[in-house]
């Protein structure tokens, strides 16, 4: 499980249906999409499938639309045809995930599109998030080793460029938002790769003079 030092807030979500033993599975998009269920990668498939999970997670607990998922995942291209390719990789993502025995109801179908179920902690880039905010904090509060430590734990989470398998697009649509809905990705993580945090963690543990 993806965990920082404090939980991440998150859309009120009913996970009743869930089976008690199925493990939950851990989303990571610092670096090549993956979802990790019972501590082994999921196989899950194309690009198009880590597309889907990344697009996803952008509104994590809020239904997105079938012609939003259409146009972030196939652009202009034939609308019927993109939506039953849509429906096709939903039903392959689903199987693959519950062969690896996670629960039947991370990827839910609700009018107009489908959601992505999966609480805030079971993410990498909330769990950054978290991090970099409490290392701000201990650093505010003038006290640099606790801060260093957490940044470094935050650093730790980066496998690569966020989202590089995910394809442009999915930054393009963070960076256009407004303001972050409630379960988003927050668009400082979109921004960010590996290199332009270290840029940020060092400039942030410089010491005031």
């Amino acid at each position: 499980m993806v965990r920082a030092e404090m939980t991440g807030s998150g859309a009120d979500l009913d996970t009743t249906s869930r089976t008690p033993d199925a493990p939950r599975p851990e989303i990571r998009v610092l670096g090549p999409v993956e979802v990790v269920c019972g501590g082994r990668a999921v196989d899950l498939g194309g690009v198009k499938a880590r597309a889907l999970i990344a697009r996803l997670l952008v509104d994590r607990g809020l239904v997105v639309s079938v012609d939003r998922l259409v146009d972030s995942l196939w652009g202009d291209g034939d609308g019927q045809g993109a939506e039953i390719a849509l429906r096709s990789t939903i039903s392959r993502l689903r199987k693959r995930l519950r062969s690896a025995g996670a629960p039947d109801d991370v990827i839910v179908t609700r009018a107009p599109g489908y959601l992505l179920d999966v609480p805030a902690d079971a993410t990498d880039v909330f769990a950054f998030e978290q991090l970099v905010a409490e290392g701000r904090r201990q650093l505010a509060r003038r006290h640099p080793t606790e801060s260093m430590r957490l940044l470094m734990r935050a650093q730790e989470l980066w496998r690569g460029t966020a989202k590089s398998s995910a394809g442009s697009w999915l930054r393009m649509a963070c960076s256009n938002q407004a303001t972050s809905c409630p379960g988003s990705i927050p668009n400082s993580a979109t921004r960010m790769d590996r290199r332009s945090w270290k840029t940020r963690k060092a400039s942030a543990c410089r010491p005031e003079r």
